[in-house]
């Protein structure tokens, strides 16, 4: 699974999305996409801690 966006609110929607739909998602790991091509670290530091609240293992695509 990922979540994406261009924005803090749209990874939130994607975030809701998928609780809405599953009491627990499918997988451990989410993936959280869009981070390495972001230019806005305060923003990305709030999406981290968005997806760690929500799913236990996470993937940033493009982020070492």
């Amino acid at each position: 699974m990922v979540i994406q966006g261009e924005s803090y609110s749209l990874y939130e929607y994607c975030v809701e999305r998928i609780e809405e739909e599953e009491e627990e998602p499918e997988t451990e790991l989410m993936a959280v996409g869009s981070l390495a091509s972001r230019k806005r670290i305060e923003e990305d530091y709030k999406i981290i801690h968005l997806a760690r609240q929500n799913f236990q293992k996470l993937h940033g695509f493009g982020v070492d």
